[in-house]
């Protein structure tokens, strides 16, 4: 029997330390826990939105790629690896950090729990999202808004 690889879409930013390098290691941790990279859109620059004063701009981006086990287990992972590299479990909503990891589509399903939300709630109202999201991934489908990822971008 083969095992089914989900298909993903996750979104990353930093907006602490040397951003760039943060981002890199996160994926690179993803690939490490087996998370299967298959493209990275290229880093975006963009104003911090809905955080405090004095944040510094992130460095944004999306990824798609193929995980073998449940969206919880991703999430799981993401979390760990967020804490590896030095978020703060604790802290200030939207505070500047080094690393954000976000699960915005696992296959086509749809989870809507009060510490998992897939596709991510508010990913069509970011372009900081949508942008790099398109680069890789443009005919997904967001099966929360029934349409395209490609579509989306365009009505935002």
């Amino acid at each position: 029997m083969k095992l089914q690889l989900n298909k993903v879409a996750l979104a990353f930013g930093s907006n602490l330390g040397d951003r760039a390098q943060m981002i890199k290691a996160a994926i690179e941790q993803l690939e490490l826990h087996g998370f299967h990279v298959q493209k990275v859109s290229k880093n975006y620059s963009s104003t911090p939105v809905d955080c405090p004063v004095d944040s510094g701009d992130f460095l944004n981006g999306a990824l798609i790629g193929k995980w073998k086990g449940t969206c919880r287990e991703l999430l799981s992972v993401c979390q760990e690896i967020e804490q590896e590299l030095g978020r703060l479990t604790i802290r200030e909503i939207n505070s500047p950090r080094p690393i954000d990891l976000d699960i915005l589509l696992f296959n086509e399903e749809i989870y809507d729990e009060k510490d998992l939300v897939v596709p991510h709630q508010r990913m069509h109202l970011r372009d900081f999202v949508l942008e790099p999201l398109a680069e890789v991934a443009s005919d997904w489908f967001i099966p929360t808004l029934k349409t395209s990822v490609e579509n989306c971008l365009k009505n935002l």
